[in-house]
């Protein structure tokens, strides 16, 4: 009986696919990155800056809320095309603005509206959904024995 080389190379190729698979499959599991349930804007892992825009973008606390911004506008020059456009979603739904940022603009024109952002928060001219503007020098935090002396 001859040998059939159409069988032979289909079946190598079926096992070249899995172990290649299974290899991708495994690299997934050992990675170093945290879980997308924890992390911050500055992590170096672009799920971790994820999981931080998508929890700013619910914060209903004005406080948590004016935090979150400077973090936020920071990743909007992200390289990572998602970190961006998760972090524009997350500002918009904190101000109800964009200031013209689109997270697939070229550079140049991103680094134009990330420049609009920054003078906006640094004036204090960022303005919460409630109505309420924010800037680096609003809503200051006071330590909780502070407030308990104060009686607040």
């Amino acid at each position: 009986m001859p040998y059939d080389w159409a069988m032979c190379g289909e079946s190598r190729l079926s096992r070249i696919v899995l172990m290649v698979l299974a290899g991708i499959a495994s690299l997934g599991s050992s990675s170093c990155a945290p879980p997308a349930i924890s992390g911050d804007f500055d992590s170096p892992h672009p799920a971790a800056r994820l999981f931080a825009a998508r929890r700013a973008a619910a914060q209903t606390d004005p406080a948590a809320a004016r935090d979150a911004i400077p973090g936020l506008i920071r990743n909007l020059d992200s390289d990572d095309p998602a970190v961006r456009l998760v972090s524009i979603e997350a500002l918009y739904e904190l101000t109800g603005e964009t200031y013209g940022y689109k997270h697939y603009d070229p550079e140049w024109m991103r680094a134009e509206a990330v420049r609009r952002w920054a003078q906006a928060w640094e004036h204090g001219e960022v303005t919460l959904r409630n109505g309420l503007r924010v800037g680096p020098d609003t809503l200051p935090r006071q330590p909780a024995n502070e407030r308990a002396a104060s009686g607040g």
